[in-house]
């Protein structure tokens, strides 16, 4: 290209093209001197990450991070004992359901979901069979209550719902996860026999009718 060509190029589009990079370069400063700071995922305990899950820093940050992060506070489960997951699990903090909300927002919270179900199933069967026991008896009866006719009323799905959103929900986990979820049903349907009650709970509607 001949100089006079490459003086007008750059006459006409040099400033534009400057300009960019130095709007971009403002930003990119900007944006790291306003970034989230996260507590530390080895340092901090579950409810002080899942407090910064469920304010406005938490969806400031890119999705990557976001993941990363909501992963980390799963594995964070691990350090508590079956029993202490249980009393969370009922304990109704409405953080819950925001943090339940931004996972489902990420783009493959399935796979976040399962991080949370591995850890549940893994902690349980790392009680003795006499404790699992008492817990499986104790959701038998729970299934067989009136808090299973009316599920509504505490928000809950109703029996079929879940079902459904079970068996979709467990075709899109690795077989790993698929595995351990299978055991657990199989354990819950022999302690229903136990207790006579109906094996209605782990059949989706089509088995049913089958």
């Amino acid at each position: 290209m001949k100089w006079p060509a490459r003086k007008f190029l750059f006459k006409w589009f040099g400033p534009p093209m400057a300009l960019i990079l130095v709007a971009g370069l403002g930003w990119g400063i900007w944006r790291w001197a306003t970034y989230p700071k996260a507590p530390d995922a080895k340092s901090s305990n579950f409810e002080t990450m899942l407090n910064f899950v469920a304010g406005n820093d938490f969806d400031r940050m890119f999705e990557s991070h976001r993941r990363e992060y909501v992963l980390a506070m799963a594995e964070k489960l691990r350090e508590k004992p079956f029993e202490e997951l249980v009393a969370m699990a009922m304990k109704r903090d409405p953080n819950y359901r925001v943090v339940g909300r931004k996972v489902h927002g990420l783009s493959d919270h399935q796979q976040i979901e399962g991080a949370f179900l591995s850890v549940f199933l893994d902690k349980f069967y790392e009680m003795p069979e006499a404790k699992r026991g008492i817990y499986l008896m104790t959701i038998a009866t729970l299934q067989n209550s009136k808090l299973s006719k009316h599920p509504e009323r505490l928000g809950l799905p109703s029996a079929d719902r879940f079902k459904r959103d079970m068996t979709r929900f467990l075709s899109q986990q690795p077989p790993k996860i698929q595995a351990k979820t299978g055991q657990f049903l199989i354990d819950l349907r022999r302690q229903r026999e136990v207790l006579g009650l109906p094996d209605y709970i782990q059949r989706t509607p089509d088995q049913a009718g089958g």
